[in-house]
């Protein structure tokens, strides 16, 4: 009886890590220049740092299989996009930072504070839920093309306030009571007022001052 030896298996051969240039980004991934060992690589998930035209970048390149590029080693320009799973991106330029996302949340157990000598919020619908709103402004401009304001209570206190309108209408269902130490009215074509009962009473002097009075 021949024994034979049992058949060893090959050892699988071992991936390649190289270093090469970025000619062109494709939607497939990154065209290698010419001197790199193959010409296409694939973007590894793991790459955050999204490869552009003349990146150097460190490749995994084995036996068999796609080329990946695992990041991004060197860059000369002074900007970068990170992609996250998911399709979230976060673009730097110089000093700026732009988040693109299909949703963002921000979510903060304690405070959550935005400082800056300007800030823009610009959206087609916009949408605040507080218990308590506090708002301090040295100056408050707002253009509305409607204004709606519902609640149970609205106490206003001003030093002064002024009101320009083309017409107002006000409809009040209870009682529109008035406290002033003076009160001026001043219309310049015609007053008219109408009710069911009416009464005046002056502690010291009532004048009616006009070129015809009808009473009656």
């Amino acid at each position: 009886m021949s024994v034979h030896p049992w058949p060893q298996a090959r050892p699988p051969a071992a991936a390649q890590w190289l270093c090469a240039c970025v000619e062109q980004v494709e939607a497939q991934g990154c065209l290698l220049d010419r001197n790199a060992p193959v010409r296409h690589a694939r973007v590894a998930v793991g790459c955050l740092l999204q490869p552009e035209a003349g990146d150097s970048v460190l490749l995994l390149v084995p036996a068999h299989g796609p080329c990946f590029v695992l990041c991004v080693l060197e860059r000369a320009a002074g900007h970068g996009r990170l992609r996250l799973p998911g399709g979230a991106e976060l673009h730097g330029e110089h000093d700026g930072l732009s988040v693109q996302a299909g949703r963002l949340d921000l979510l903060a157990g304690r405070t959550l504070g935005i400082r800056g000598p300007r800030i823009e919020l610009q959206a087609a619908a916009c949408r605040l839920s507080s218990s308590t709103l506090e708002l301090r402004a040295g100056r408050v401009q707002a253009l509305l093309g409607s204004l709606v304001a519902r609640g149970r209570e609205c106490l206003t206190r001003l030093g002064r306030g002024v009101a320009e309108f083309g017409d107002s209408v006000r409809r009040v269902r209870g009682i529109d009571e008035v406290h002033a130490a003076q009160q001026r009215v001043q219309v310049e074509q015609r007053l008219h007022i109408r009710c069911r009962d009416a009464s005046v009473v002056a502690n010291h002097h009532v004048r009616i001052d006009a070129r015809h009075i009808d009473l009656g």
